[in-house]
């Protein structure tokens, strides 16, 4: 094969690159620069070929440097070491170094090949990435992912304490063990509606813990996309309701106690009345003294009963108003 070939070739490749292709001497000094460190650093080929590298490394890394040539010149290779550097502007940003030795025809190291990949993005995705990961963990809803098919991804904190089952006996199993047997089917629907690229917010259903008890929550549902856009998953935030459905039912109760208490009340009030004239009535005919003693007797009963349903009015009266009454002897 022709080695002219073969250099043109490689020549080509480094020209190309997107990463930082640099070579140096043992001492530092800049031998080639190809155009993707010019887009990098900032610095053109004529600017950094021979100069020296250092232009390129914080004051405070310039051991890590020499480090580096050192361990260059024992014939060792650095793979992937992740330092700092700095930009024509000043910028400092982090890289992703590759190092090599160079030898002569008579396999002496005369210098080193460097490639140096910006990892900036890199580095910002993974700080990213740990963010959102520590919100999800410190969420007070439960947060899970999975597949389309239903089976548990991620399972974070909330959703242990929730539940009452660990990540570790929830990843990898179906989330169908948290679903009661007669609701399975709307799972399955929701799974079917996120598949077709639907988000399901605000849903509420019912879940079963570890213990077997049912418990109210919210769901809000959204399709996990990859790279390329095609949906592979489902990401749930889940939220207990069970205490806020227990006060609204309580505050329902309420409301009815209320309004049948009014309606009580009322009822209470006009048979009252009529009680009082009835009454009234039987005190005012007892006084006649040409009354039988059995008519007499009649309407002193009358007065009794009376008495006896006016009391029973004024305990309705009563619970209307939530009032305690002492009982009558």
């Amino acid at each position: 094969m022709d080695a002219s070939l073969d250099a043109a070739r490689l020549a080509a490749i480094v020209q190309s690159s997107d990463d930082a292709i640099v070579s140096k001497t043992l001492e530092g000094m800049v031998l080639t620069w190809n155009p993707a460190a010019e887009r990098i650093f900032g610095y053109s080929a004529t600017e950094m070929v021979g100069s020296s590298i250092y232009k390129l490394v914080p004051p405070e890394l310039h051991d890590d440097e020499r480090m580096v040539l050192e361990r260059i010149s024992q014939g060792e290779s650095v793979t992937h070491f992740e330092t700092v550097r700095v930009k024509k502007d000043g910028t400092l940003f982090p890289v992703d170094l590759t190092v090599s030795p160079i030898r002569d025809p008579a396999g002496v190291i005369v210098g080193a090949s460097a490639v140096k990949r910006d990892i900036t993005e890199r580095r910002r995705a993974v700080e990213i990435s740990s963010r959102l990961a520590a919100i999800v963990e410190s969420s007070d809803d439960a947060i899970v992912s999975k597949t389309l098919a239903g089976v548990v991804l991620d399972w974070n904190a909330a959703a242990e304490r929730m539940y009452g089952f660990t990540a570790g006996e929830m990843i990898g199993r179906s989330i169908y063990a948290v679903v009661p047997q007669e609701l399975q089917f709307e799972e399955q629907t929701i799974l079917e509606r996120v598949a077709r690229g639907e988000r399901v917010d605000h849903y509420e259903t019912v879940r079963v813990r570890r213990d077997g008890s049912w418990i109210d929550v919210a769901l809000t549902i959204s399709p996990v996309r990859d790279a390329s856009g095609s949906i592979i998953g489902a990401s749930s935030i889940q939220r207990d309701i069970t205490l806020s459905k227990r006060s609204e039912e309580a505050l329902r109760q309420a409301a009815k106690m209320e309004a049948i208490g009014a309606l009580a009340g009322g009822l209470a009030h006009d048979f009252n009345n009529q009680l009082y004239a009835v009454s009234g009535f039987a005190h005012f005919i007892a006084r006649d003294p040409g009354l039988s003693p059995s008519a007499r007797a009649d309407l002193l009963e009358l007065q009794k009963t009376t008495e006896r349903m006016a009391s029973l009015t004024r305990q309705l009266l009563a619970f209307a108003r939530q009032q305690v009454l002492i009982p009558e002897t």
